[in-house]
């Protein structure tokens, strides 16, 4: 148990920095590329304002060099679609041939503005009716983006690497009292089962020889019935405790079609004896690996369970393979819950509608003990309350 809060704790504090580190990462990337973007579109837009020139005017906020750093050419285009130009004065690293190619390759595809290549390009319509198209380098400014990058992964996974090793050195020693704690409190439930049994015994004894001397009678059957309630409660919690210290468990296959026939027949007469019709479905030839003791006991709970807490008149096990996994299902009506989600009465003591479970002998454990051998098997368990009947699947 320690160590599976340990390992969460270590994946919710390494993916919580990573977030962090990818929102702050992913921000100054976002800007780096955006400034890019921005002082291109800047300079293509003092060319259409020059007809093709670049001509920086006072007052206007560039940097008195960006005239000479600034590299670009610009190809144009007749009224009919033909190339009768191509300005390279300002470029050295682009051949005509090239920058034709460009031109041409967007002329026909319409493109008005984007990256083609390291360059961002823009159009300008002429009063001929042909059309410039104006390519401004960036090949500096992303390149600069693109290292940036580079370096921001690298620092930032060297940083989240940094950060898990010290979370998985200091989280043991961080996590140490919450452990000690959950032991001591195993340990008690442990030990006070153990001590609780004794005074139940006498208690069982005495009352059988107050019978023996007075006859029968409703004073003593009360002391009877919660004896074992008491008794049961103590053996389900001693049980989860031991499940939980020790939840490597002895696997052998087994065929759990037979098991879930054999842990439901004792239910038949209790069914009757209520007025509950009790349907079984269960296919046959189902094999599993895991311990046979372990879910006869998770069958019976939930078996006792649905019985115990049925407003209806029938109760349906079912048992059927899904893929490779089996499903175990348990279905009673209960118009008294509401629909939607019931996985909180997996929980120790959770309790439903108390003014039905005055009278139903269960003390809110054993859907618990459930969830946990379903866990110990590497299994799931869900519960739902649909079209006024409540399910409860476990999954294998």
């Amino acid at each position: 148990m320690f160590q599976k809060v340990r390992k969460k704790f270590i994946l919710v504090s390494v993916c919580s920095v990573f977030l962090v580190l990818f929102c702050i990462l992913g921000t100054i990337n976002v800007l780096n590329y955006t400034g890019v973007i921005r002082d291109a579109d800047r300079v293509l837009s003092l060319l259409k304002e020059g007809d093709g020139i670049f001509e920086p005017r006072p007052g206007q906020d560039l940097s008195p060099e960006i005239l000479y750093s600034t590299r670009y050419f610009t190809v144009t285009f007749s009224a009919d679609g033909k190339a009768v130009d191509v300005d390279l004065n300002r470029i050295v690293s682009v051949t005509a041939e090239e920058a034709l190619s460009y031109a041409e390759t967007l002329y026909a595809s319409d493109k008005t503005s984007g990256f083609c290549g390291a360059f961002r390009y823009g159009t300008l319509d002429l009063r001929s009716g042909g059309r410039m198209y104006l390519f401004v380098d960036c090949s500096i400014g992303l390149g600069n983006f693109y290292n940036f990058l580079a370096s921001s992964l690298v620092i930032g996974l060297a940083g989240l690497a940094v950060v898990f090793l010290l979370i998985f050195l200091f989280s043991g020693r961080i996590m140490k009292p919450v452990a000690e704690s959950y032991r001591k409190q195993k340990q008690f439930i442990t030990d006070a089962g153990h001590e609780i049994k004794t005074p139940l015994t006498i208690i069982g004894a005495d009352t059988e020889i107050i019978e023996m001397q007075t006859g029968p009678s409703e004073w003593t059957a009360g002391i009877k019935e919660q004896i074992s309630r008491l008794a049961s409660l103590t053996e389900k919690l001693v049980f989860l405790a031991r499940l939980e210290e020790q939840p490597n468990i002895a696997l052998f296959e087994f065929s759990l079609s037979d098991v879930v026939k054999e842990s439901v027949q004792p239910f038949f007469a209790v069914a009757a004896a209520k007025g509950i019709a009790l349907h079984t479905d269960i296919r046959d030839g189902i094999l599993f690996t895991g311990n046979e003791e372990m879910l006869r006991r998770l069958v019976t709970l939930l078996t006792d369970n649905a019985l115990k807490y049925t407003d209806g008149d029938a109760v349906f096990v079912s048992l059927r393979t899904e893929g490779n996994r089996r499903l175990l299902e348990v279905r009673n009506p209960a118009s008294y819950l509401e629909e939607g989600d019931l996985d909180r009465f997996f929980e120790r003591f959770a309790r439903g509608d108390k003014s039905r479970n005055s009278g139903t002998g269960g003390h809110g454990i054993g859907l618990a003990v459930v969830r946990a051998i379903a866990e110990a098997h590497r299994g799931k368990i869900r519960g739902e309350c649909k079209k006024g009947s409540a399910v409860f699947s476990v999954i294998l």
